[in-house]
């Protein structure tokens, strides 16, 4: 249940955010989809998973724990997700010229 709330509100923040940029709407609203939902574990050895964002700004700023493993899994997704969006640039330029 938490998941689906939280989704649902990271949906429409970053909808509100990227309606700000008309131009670059599609791009900064996946960048921040990337960023706001990507999962992590909470503790090493449970099962439980939180958005790695506030999972290490929560280490950072309560626990004191400049740990960088809540951020290992955006060094996967946002790479790749770049990668996504300059593909897709890319074949949007070829196939659907003005």
């Amino acid at each position: 249940m938490f998941w689906i709330a939280y989704i649902i509100f990271t949906l429409t923040a970053c909808h509100l955010i990227a309606m700000n940029w008309k131009d670059n709407y599609f791009y900064i609203m996946a960048i921040l989809l990337f960023l706001m939902l990507t999962p992590t574990q909470i503790e090493s050895g449970s099962t439980g998973l939180a958005p790695s964002v506030f999972t290490f700004l929560f280490n950072v700023i309560l626990e004191k724990d400049f740990s960088m493993r809540a951020l290992r899994p955006l060094v996967i997704s946002l790479p790749l997700s770049v990668l996504f969006l300059f593909t897709f640039s890319i074949l949007k330029n070829k196939f659907f010229q003005r």
